[in-house]
């Protein structure tokens, strides 16, 4: 009975080896298929590149799924919420802003995503401006302006 065991556990532990060899076969050879189709959509399509690069931002700063889809489609969107900036390391309150993606007007091959119009990276520097504005208090000479 025990030899039965063993033999059973063997051939066991070969079926395992063997589907995992094949999962890994198969893996791979569907990572060079959509690595080859990425080298091809990146040739025929120069601007490929550039909107998954907007799609990346769009996630980052805190649109969702839809919007970012909506977004790269080229159409506005009316939003309200929260945008976070990496660069300022903090969430900013949105009320009713437009987002857009746009051509860059320096360059042609790059996208700017735009809120009310401005880049967002100016846009971020302003509300951050403006923050710091109205917390930080106003001071004389001898403590704090009451």
């Amino acid at each position: 009975m025990q030899n039965d065991h063993s033999r059973e556990l063997m051939s066991m532990q070969a079926r395992h080896l063997t589907e995992a060899a094949n999962i890994k076969k198969q893996y791979e050879k569907d990572l060079s298929f959509l690595q080859s189709v990425v080298r091809k959509a990146l040739a025929w399509f120069p601007r490929f590149r550039e909107m998954l690069r907007m799609d990346e931002l769009c996630r980052r700063v805190g649109f969702n799924d839809e919007q970012t889809e909506m977004l790269i489609k080229g159409k506005p969107l009316k939003y309200s919420g929260v945008l976070y900036s990496e660069t300022h390391r903090r969430r900013f309150k949105t009320e009713n802003v437009i987002a857009r993606i746009v051509p860059d007007e320096t360059n042609s091959r790059k996208f700017t995503l735009r809120i009310d119009g401005m880049p967002i990276v100016r846009w971020f520097r302003e509300q951050a401006e403006r923050l710091q504005h109205y917390v930080q208090p106003e001071r004389n000479g001898q403590g704090l302006k009451m």
